[in-house]
């Protein structure tokens, strides 16, 4: 009975663990750069903004990305026009973080963690028009 729980368990523990260490890492005050430094160990990351935009415009106006990080230290991100993931430098997605979020604007980023249970675990960063966290939310679990 034990084993068939930790089966469950562990998986779980080890994903809210991921989860407290990075959003214990981040503080309010800091810049998007500082933060996308401190915060590469995740599953999954989005980014937002509250830029209105207009819906039944054409191309890729949405003020939201995703990225991933590889080993090496590029970052990656699925560009609409090209049709396909491209690599980029530090400098460029956080270039690109501005350009597609636009600054002035309150920006949440979105971390998940992953695990081989349907529940996730999750927290956000949000920044405030000045450009620095203004609130990490608690870590939490869903699915």
């Amino acid at each position: 009975m034990v084993c068939l729980a930790s089966i469950v368990v562990v998986p779980i523990t080890l994903s809210e663990h991921r989860a407290r260490r990075v959003a214990n890492s981040i503080h309010i005050g800091m810049t998007v750069q500082e933060v996308l430094d401190t915060a590469k160990d995740c599953d999954s990351f989005h980014a937002g903004s509250d830029f209105p935009w207009d819906k039944n415009a054409e191309g890729d106006n949405i003020p939201a990305m995703g990225l991933s990080w590889k080993r090496d230290g590029a970052y990656v991100t699925y560009d609409l026009a090209a049709g396909r993931d491209i690599s980029l430098t530090e400098s460029e997605a956080i270039q690109r973080l501005h350009r597609k979020l636009h600054d002035g604007y309150r920006w949440r980023f979105g971390y998940t963690y992953i695990n081989v249970t349907p529940m996730h675990v999750s927290f956000s960063v949000i920044f405030g028009p000045d450009g620095r966290v203004a609130e990490v939310t608690p870590v939490q679990g869903w699915d």
